[in-house]
């Protein structure tokens, strides 16, 4: 007879059998065709975006970018890979409709909408402009400064450059972050 101990471990161990048999399943099931060709797509638009940070990109930022763009372009070469290897799949349907299955409204889930939603690539630059004229206007509130050739001569702004920038964005008190991205949190000030 199992003490109620042992009950336990036995009990933990089949429900992690259970688990690692299900995972195994479910990992030798092919992926489905329209899954591979929007990755596939996913990633060809994540790669312009990051190519185009990467030119925008500070020294400290470069690495970071460039390991997310070496991640991308291995993904966009496994959806090729398994595209061409199943090239011949394309014009069949990949699932055929079974009685069990849930209908398509029944079928949506949080996991599966993440799975279809594209990651947003960044804010327009009509966005950005807005949002760094904010920060400029208020700086320009605050310190009671009537126009923008009178802000600029305040901040010694002659020539752009980074350096100049980070100079500009101290005095401003506002963060890289914040100054590239509306999305950010506001400073504390």
């Amino acid at each position: 007879m199992l003490t109620e101990s042992q009950r336990i471990a036995l009990d933990r161990r089949e429900y992690q059998q259970a688990i690692a048999q299900e995972m195994e399943r479910i990992r030798c099931q092919p992926i489905p065709l329209s899954m591979v060709s929007q990755g596939k797509h996913l990633a060809e638009i994540k790669l312009a975006s990051l190519r185009r940070q990467l030119e925008l990109a500070t020294p400290e930022e470069r690495p970071h970018v460039e390991e997310e763009i070496a991640e991308y372009t291995r993904t966009l070469a496994r959806c090729t890979a398994e595209l061409a290897a199943r090239s011949d799949d394309l014009n069949v349907p990949e699932d055929p409709p079974e009685a069990d299955r849930p209908t398509a409204s029944e079928d949506v889930s949080e996991a599966n909408i993440e799975t279809v939603v594209p990651e947003p690539i960044g804010p327009t630059r009509r966005e950005l402009r807005s949002h760094r004229f904010g920060i400029l206007k208020a700086y320009k509130e605050k310190r009671h400064v009537d126009t923008m050739d009178t802000l600029a001569r305040h901040l010694g702004v002659s020539r752009y450059g980074d350096d100049r920038l980070n100079l500009v964005l101290q005095k401003l008190g506002c963060t890289r972050d914040h100054w590239d991205n509306p999305s950010a949190p506001t400073p504390p000030k």
